[in-house]
């Protein structure tokens, strides 16, 4: 279920998957998910890591704000979302990499892989696909350009995995370095420079993972690629810089798409103080009507981290910090003990792309829309890294023993004493 359930996800933001998943029946997949790991008991399993934990004590305290919310029903709602999509999707994401080898644990992206770039394909026929502002920008079959970009970095781990993995191929290493091609092409073209960033810390991720003749050939041709670059067209630099970096508007400023919604969202974390306004609040702002979304009420916060402080206080923002180096003392603990190998680098791509995650929220607030395709991917793929954990923190505690143990050795049960006569 895990496949669909990101498809049920990002269904609603692609033209051509809005029919089957939109924001209505994503709440029943999640709903048979749910059932699913309940009846396994596999649910439990996204508690028992120190990261569940401090991401439970975040969930008891954006409850608590319900009390003295300036809109308790829209508080309510949002913290029973995030509840149910970050355990779930966490223990489903755990659940998986049980159920899979470690070489197959990014292979739930696969479907959301081929929306992805679908999108971008299927969106050179169509006259909605072109942004025109500052600079063009691509949006594919998609909602937005900045949501274009968020699902090919989320499909990029999966890419890159298996152009590595299959790389003794000749023709799957072909295959799959053709599709990363055509990921990257639209990526820039759709000119998020969030999403770029992701992509930017899953390399770096599986870079630092290589061993070192591989790391030395692979910076040699990057930097013999840059020079040659820049002696053939030395404008690409400057047009790159324009384009992707300040986006068709140098004199405006590196930030300016940012300055006045940051502005806004500063405003209200000095409103929200110590304790908050309540989760999902948005300053100034009281008038919220029940619906299946919160799509017409609140503001663009465009920063994860003062959108907790206005919303759950400093005391949530420290919990929301001591959730995530939880998460990075457990993969990060894990890697140095690893050695080097396929499951090493698989773990490194993927705590890369989960620091990718955490720095594309300071540009956008999923932390707070625990609804967003973002934040269910985020969820799944921290399980995702837990179950890898765990993975290669048994092998390596056997290891040794392993070694230890003549070749051809085989643990067998004492043989019971013959009945006598």
């Amino acid at each position: 279920m895990l496949p669909l359930l990101m498809l049920a996800f990002v269904g609603s933001t692609v033209t051509f998957l809005k029919p089957i998943f939109n924001t209505t029946s994503r709440w029943a997949i999640l709903g048979v998910v749910v059932i699913y790991l309940l009846s396994t008991r596999n649910l439990w399993q996204a508690f028992l890591s120190f990261f569940g934990m401090w991401t439970s004590l975040f969930a008891l305290w954006i409850g608590a704000t319900v009390l003295w919310s300036d809109v308790p029903l829209l508080s309510g709602i949002k913290v029973g979302t995030f509840v149910v999509i970050a355990f779930s999707c966490m223990a489903a994401g755990q659940a998986w990499v049980r159920q899979h080898s470690a070489a197959a644990a990014l292979n739930y992206l696969l479907p959301l892989t081929v929306a992805a770039l679908l999108a971008g394909v299927l969106g050179r026929f169509s006259e909605d696909s072109i942004i025109y502002g500052a600079t063009t920008m691509t949006q594919g079959l998609v909602g937005g350009s900045n949501m274009f970009g968020s699902l090919l970095a989320m499909c990029f781990p999966l890419l890159l995995w298996q152009a590595y993995s299959r790389w003794s191929n000749r023709w799957q290493r072909a295959l799959w370095i053709v599709l990363t091609s055509i990921n990257l092409y639209y990526l820039f073209a759709a000119g998020s420079r969030a999403a770029i960033l992701v992509v930017l810390c899953t390399v770096i991720g599986m870079f630092l993972s290589l061993g070192g003749k591989r790391k030395a050939h692979l910076s040699l041709l990057a930097v013999g690629m840059l020079f040659a670059t820049f002696i053939v067209s030395p404008g690409q630099f400057r047009q790159f810089e324009e384009v992707h970096v300040y986006k068709g508007a140098k004199d405006d400023g590196l930030l300016y798409t940012r300055d006045l919604v940051w502005a806004d969202s500063q405003e209200g974390a000095e409103k929200g103080g110590l304790i908050g306004l309540g989760y999902g609040v948005s300053f100034g702002e009281t008038d919220f009507q029940f619906n299946v979304t919160s799509v017409g009420y609140g503001r663009e916060k465009g920063n994860t981290q003062l959108a907790i402080v206005e919303e759950a206080g400093w005391v949530g923002l420290i919990i929301y910090l001591a959730s995530l180096l939880a998460l990075v003392f457990r993969v990060g603990s894990t890697l140095l003990r690893s050695p080097r190998g396929p499951e090493r680098v698989m773990l490194s791509l993927v705590a890369g792309t989960l620091v990718g995650m955490v720095v594309q929220s300071i540009f956008e607030a999923w932390w707070v829309a625990p609804a967003s395709p973002e934040s269910a991917y985020f969820w799944a793929l921290a399980g995702v890294a837990l179950g890898l954990t765990r993975t290669r923190a048994m092998s390596a505690t056997l290891a040794p023993l392993a070694r230890a143990m003549p070749i051809g050795y085989m643990p067998t049960r004492r043989p019971s004493r013959p009945a006598s006569v």
